[in-house]
C-alpha cells in the first residue's frame, strides 16, 4: 500500500489481538475484502488529496481518532447485526478539502465505471462521510440507483 496503512482498515482491539498473540498486527487484514485498498488507493490517486478511514493508530485527542470505520467487531458502539462493515466490506472515509457529498457527486458522475469496475456497489446517502460498500444487493434488495450505484440510507 501507498498511501494507507493496514492499522487504517482494522480496528484497534483486533490488531492488538493478533500483534500481541502472533507478532503481526497485519494479519488482521484477512478479514478485510482485498477489494477495499485497492479501491481507495485508487481513490487516493485519482482524487490527490488526503482520505482518513481509521486513526486510532496515530495517538490523536478523542474527538479526533477513528476506530471501526472498516472493519466492526460486535463490541463496537457503532456495530448493528446487518452491517457489511461486520464482514469487511464496507469503509467509511473523509477527503480532505471536500465535503462527502461532493465526493459521493464525483463517484456518481464522473468516476461511476471505475467504481463499479473495482468492486464497488453501494454509497450511503445523507452522511457527513463517504460510504462505500462492497456487498452483492442484487438480491432481494430494492434501494434507489443511480449510475449503476446502488444508494442507501444509513
Amino acid at each position: 500500500m501507498k498511501h494507507f496503512v493496514e492499522e487504517e482498515y482494522i480496528p484497534k482491539q483486533l490488531w492488538d489481538y493478533f500483534k500481541t498473540k502472533y507478532n503481526n498486527g497485519k494479519m488482521a487484514m484477512r478479514y478485510i475484502n482485498p477489494k477495499i485498498p485497492i479501491f481507495m488507493e485508487w481513490l487516493r490517486n485519482t482524487l490527490g488529496k488526503r482520505i482518513v478511514i481509521n486513526t486510532w493508530h496515530l495517538n490523536l485527542a478523542p474527538e479526533q481518532t477513528f476506530d471501526g470505520r472498516c472493519l466492526r467487531l460486535p463490541g463496537d458502539s457503532k456495530y448493528k447485526l446487518t452491517s457489511d462493515h461486520n464482514y469487511g466490506l464496507a469503509v467509511d472515509f473523509e477527503v480532505d478539502g471536500m465535503i462527502a457529498e461532493e465526493v459521493r457527486q464525483a463517484l456518481l458522475y464522473t468516476y461511476s465505471s471505475f467504481f463499479l469496475a473495482l468492486g464497488a456497489t453501494i454509497m450511503e446517502k445523507n452522511t457527513n462521510w463517504v460510504h462505500v460498500g462492497f456487498a452483492d444487493l442484487s438480491i432481494g434488495w430494492t434501494p434507489q440507483k443511480i449510475c449503476g450505484i446502488y444508494m442507501v440510507n444509513p
